[in-house]
């Protein structure tokens, strides 16, 4: 077991060739096909309804030219839109291309320290403390590494090199309140395992997707923007009147998708996740991840069926674990733990 007190380290000597390694990868990031489309499409919905609504008086007396002038509308508009992406395109790249010529001049060298509660970014001009609880997420390209932080506007980015996959997987584990494998003990209590059977996770999201739709919460979301979609429908036209369901139609297909791929990633097909349980808390293990489940930090449990989504007052929020881990006398005490437990069968 790695000792999760040592941190890690991990070095890099610039070669200067860092602005060209981002443009590599972010150029590869932005030329897709359905990016560019969905921006052009975006150009001409807006374009197309924006004249649509404002010549609706006359839309019962010229059908055919109003029609005709909203789809030109719409296609001028799409233009626009995708030269403005171009545009903006070209602006980003410089502007990143320089970021990196002063963040990583070439014979510099950059460090990164994994320590047990946050990752340290060392340059020769300053030395960056991030908590792990800060990290949103970290991409991982050909050439790079992007470390999202909540409450910036912009990634950090680091050579590839610097952040190899196993230091990303620490770092994941770590935002996610987590630790991974290596750090982990080994089991002192009792333990219940589970081989995860083909499609938990899009089965766990398909839940996820289900338990949300019955919430109180989701529609009196889906209240508000179906009222505001009507104040803009009453102004500018009926097709604003799609706005409201299209948005949350949107939202609920890219939960289903997240919590796909996070399940995914945490509990593949055929892999053992257990859970154990001692005194004052649970321990979750995935093949990912090891996981410490206090049972003060339950906030609410929430069954549906298989799946049991367990609402934490620390990071993450929401966990979800299979029914068949967690027994009745483990559930009642995840209750008991909770300043709100709430269960919904």
């Amino acid at each position: 077991m790695t000792d999760p007190g040592t941190p890690v380290t991990y070095r890099y000597v610039s070669d200067g060739q860092m602005p060209t390694v981002l443009d590599r990868d972010t150029m590869a990031r932005v030329n897709r096909p359905l990016a560019w489309s969905a921006t052009a499409f975006v150009g001409f919905g807006l374009g197309s309804t924006l004249l649509l609504g404002a010549n609706r008086a006359s839309l019962p007396y010229h059908p055919g030219e109003v029609v005709l002038l909203s789809l030109l509308s719409g296609v001028v508009m799409a233009l626009v839109t995708v030269i403005a992406g171009l545009v903006g395109m070209i602006i980003g790249r410089a502007v990143s291309r320089a970021r990196m010529r002063r963040l990583f001049p070439t014979g510099s060298v950059t460090e990164v320290r994994l320590e047990q509660d946050a990752l340290v970014l060392t340059r020769p001009a300053s030395t960056r403390t991030v908590p792990y609880d800060r990290v949103r997420r970290v991409r991982r390209y050909e050439h790079t590494r992007w470390v999202v932080v909540r409450a910036r506007p912009f990634v950090e980015v680091l050579p590839a090199s610097l952040l190899p996959d196993q230091a990303v997987e620490t770092l994941e584990a770590r935002a996610a309140g987590a630790r991974p494998p290596a750090w982990s003990p080994a089991p002192t209590g009792p333990v219940r395992d589970l081989v995860v059977p083909e499609g938990w996770a899009a089965h766990v999201a398909a839940v996820s997707v289900r338990a949300t739709l019955r919430s109180p919460r989701f529609w009196a979301r889906l209240g508000l923007a179906l009222l505001v979609a009507g104040v803009a429908a009453h102004a500018a036209g009926p097709l604003w009147l799609a706005v409201g369901p299209a948005l949350a139609l949107i939202a609920v297909t890219v939960a289903y998708l997240r919590t796909r791929e996070a399940m995914a990633r945490a509990t593949p097909s055929g892999s053992v996740a257990s859970i154990e349980t001692l005194d004052d808390r649970l321990v979750s293990r995935t093949a990912r991840w090891t996981r410490d489940i206090r049972f003060d930090e339950v906030r609410a449990v929430d069954v549906h069926g298989d799946v049991v989504f367990l609402a934490m007052t620390s990071a993450p929020r929401r966990l979800a674990l299979a029914r068949a881990l967690l027994p009745d006398a483990i559930l009642e005490r995840l209750r008991s733990g909770g300043t709100s437990p709430e269960v919904h069968r």
